[in-house]
């Protein structure tokens, strides 16, 4: 099988199509200054799919995936943009949009973040399990690596961690920029647009806690044992 990684940087938009040993089979590249709405960028990403697939003369359903790697905050459950600094665009479900075109899973994830899980997996952080990386482009960004594992939220990795303390998890709640803003007007999201998607999951998050009757004292953990959730 192939992949497809795409970079949307501060200036330009580049995408590889690599095998399952990594090797670069194809790339391309543009301006990303081109691209004008949420629309447009995931018509993009699927145009580059293709593109790439056709210069490496395969069909598209020789690739397993796509990996986008964004400057700014993301929701990677929802495979969404909350907000990036290169591009006006803000709360873009690019996942959904982008499966108007094609029909291969799609996953998004900070690009610092994509650079410091390819160090630690085939370039200068391979041999260490705790470092920073630090990507330095248009803007400057940075991904941590800690006991082996990125910091990004892992659901499987909370729940584990809930349970080990003797608690559960109740409820999530999605990211957006919005939350942000308000914060910036120094109002919850309840209180500023309290219509939001998302303020609908602060009231169901809230109804939750209310009802849980699974009510504890979580179980101290010792240093190697929190250590231990982290591997």
């Amino acid at each position: 099988m192939k992949y497809v990684g795409v970079d949307i940087g501060g200036t330009n938009l580049k995408a590889g199509l690599v095998d399952e040993s990594g090797t670069l089979l194809a790339t391309q590249k543009m301006k990303v200054a081109s691209i004008v709405d949420r629309e447009g960028l995931a018509w993009t990403v699927a145009s580059l799919v293709q593109e790439l697939a056709k210069a490496a003369n395969i069909p598209v359903s020789d690739v397993a995936s796509v990996g986008v790697g964004v400057p700014g905050t993301v929701d990677i459950r929802a495979g969404s943009i909350a907000y990036t600094c290169n591009l006006p665009l803000r709360d873009v479900p690019l996942r959904k949009l982008f499966h108007k075109y094609l029909n291969i899973p799609l996953y998004i994830e900070n690009d610092a973040n994509c650079a410091a899980l390819a160090e630690f997996h085939v370039g200068a952080g391979r041999e260490s399990k705790r470092f920073v990386t630090i990507t330095l482009g248009t803007g400057v960004g940075a991904g941590i690596i800690h006991n082996g594992r990125s910091s990004v939220d892992n659901p499987l990795t909370v729940a584990a961690f809930a349970s080990c303390v003797g608690s559960n998890v109740i409820g999530y709640i999605p990211m957006t920029s919005a939350i942000g803003q308000a914060e910036l007007s120094r109002k919850t999201l309840l209180e500023a647009e309290p219509e939001h998607p998302v303020s609908g999951h602060f009231r169901t998050l809230a109804k939750a806690i209310l009802e849980n009757s699974h009510s504890c004292i979580p179980t101290p953990l010792s240093d190697e044992e929190v250590e231990s959730q982290c591997r």
